[in-house]
């Protein structure tokens, strides 16, 4: 469930942060793009639900 996924933003900064302090040399390539995947996602999802809002779109094809 979406409860237990963390916020991939949230655990990219703070794993940069505790790189940065503690001069550690965690990999964060796959967490940056699961996080833009992650944003991307979002920012269509909102796309379409202000579409739908403003009449542009049906219900029935908001989340096709």
């Amino acid at each position: 469930t979406m409860e237990d996924i963390p916020d991939p933003g949230a655990v990219l900064a703070t794993v940069d942060a505790l790189n940065s302090i503690f001069n550690m040399k965690v990999e964060t390539a796959p967490l940056k793009e699961t996080a833009s995947k992650y944003h991307e996602e979002m920012k269509r999802i909102i796309q379409d639900y202000s579409k739908f809002q403003s009449g542009d779109r049906r219900p029935d094809s908001m989340y096709a």
